[in-house]
């Protein structure tokens, strides 16, 4: 009986514990997930209340509801680049590179010098080792920004692919003098520079 009590206090003390401290609580996640939800309740015709939870799912890796999401928001506005392009996101985060492409490809059309676009069908290119385009997609990225470490890292990548090892080692450098602490620069760099 004594042991039966005891063990009931030490449950009620565990259940205490674990509601004072908000560990049965929702997490940050789902209390976005429950504020967008209800703002789309209350504007059911307004896109960004779509695309900022379909952000929120795509953090949580919650890929195919982020991709209803972002659909949902462009069957409302066929020509959001904000849903394209966090759709082209779970796409690529999905390695469904075709899919990623297309919807950066709408981006584009509408908006060539998109560069957040242009630098993920980069790396769209990249991933899908197509050297050549990725090289003249992050080209053209950073003749519109030429301080752009992430396009010259992109390009340095895109020369590596075409094996074009001296001009890769001008682009991560030239990114090195904008982003002195960029560590994947480096160590590509640290690559190429051991291939000697």
């Amino acid at each position: 009986m004594k042991l039966q009590r005891n063990a009931l206090i030490f449950l009620i003390s565990v259940i205490c514990f674990f509601l004072l401290t908000g560990c049965w609580t929702k997490t940050q996640g789902e209390k976005r997930i429950d504020y967008y939800k209800g703002l789309i309740e209350q504007e059911p015709n307004n896109p960004v209340h779509y695309t900022n939870l379909g952000r929120v799912l795509f953090e949580q890796k919650k890929y195919e509801d982020a991709i209803t999401c972002f659909k949902a928001a462009l069957k409302i506005n066929p020509n959001d680049s904000t849903a394209h392009y966090n759709l082209a996101l779970v796409y690529f985060a999905r390695e469904e590179w075709q899919k990623s492409r297309a919807e950066l490809d709408k981006i584009l059309k509408a908006q060539p010098n998109h560069t957040l676009a242009l630098l993920q069908l980069g790396e769209v290119n990249l991933k899908s080792e197509n050297y050549e385009e990725a090289r003249q997609t992050f080209k053209k990225c950073w003749k519109l920004e030429p301080t752009s470490a992430s396009a010259l890292k992109g390009l340095g990548d895109s020369y590596v692919g075409l094996k074009q090892y001296e001009k890769a080692k001008a682009a991560y450098k030239l990114a090195l003098r904008y982003v002195p602490d960029y560590g994947e620069v480096r160590e590509a760099l640290r690559r190429l520079e051991e291939k000697k």
